[in-house]
């Protein structure tokens, strides 16, 4: 299994410990999911973040989608926060698009290497991460999975929400006005 460095729970993980409950979305799948763990953990928590990687075409439905669950969570708790985001194709794309952030997971030589132009339309960002992160090894002695996970943390703690959100209009733009909108303390 996966191991992180921080306390990270998956969409799959909470699908597998509850009971469906709430109206069924458009067709199932990842959104059926998101539905169930939104639902799921707003009976626990007043503030919920959630993120799933939506391919191109899987937008425009899932933001329909999200729409819905959205409304079933006012209806469910209305006190509740919730903030869903789409990362058009996957969320790795996030972590690559400011330079600033690629030099801080990969050192100035791989970060500052070109990206493409259209950057919510490069099909595989996942494995465009991985090349890159595997061209900054880790040091000397150090666990290889915490290293990528390191590397992952630091792009997070590095990433200007301005320059992702003007970079990734369609996924990372919305989902910060979400999170400002749930999360008014995060504005400061």
């Amino acid at each position: 299994p996966k191991r992180f460095g921080y306390a990270a729970d998956t969409i799959h993980a909470i699908n597998e410990r509850i009971p469906l409950a709430g109206r069924p979305t458009r067709s199932g799948g990842k959104s059926k999911e998101l539905r169930n763990a939104v639902l799921a953990a707003i009976q626990t928590y007043t503030t919920v973040v959630a993120l799933v990687d939506a391919r191109g075409s899987e937008v425009p439905a899932l933001q329909r989608d999200i729409h819905e669950i959205l409304t079933q969570c006012r209806e469910k708790n209305s006190e509740a926060r919730v903030a869903i985001g789409l990362a058009v194709q996957e969320i790795e794309i996030w972590m690559l698009a400011d330079l600033e952030t690629r030099k801080a997971a990969f050192g100035l030589e791989i970060g500052a290497l070109p990206m493409p132009v259209d950057l919510e339309g490069v099909g595989d960002p996942k494995a465009l991460w991985s090349e890159r992160s595997g061209q900054a090894p880790p040091p000397a002695g150090s666990d290889p999975e915490l290293h990528a996970d390191h590397q992952r943390v630091v792009a997070w703690q590095s990433l200007r929400p301005d320059v992702v959100s003007h970079l990734c209009p369609r996924g990372f733009a919305p989902f910060v006005a979400q999170v400002l909108a749930a999360l008014p303390w995060a504005q400061a």
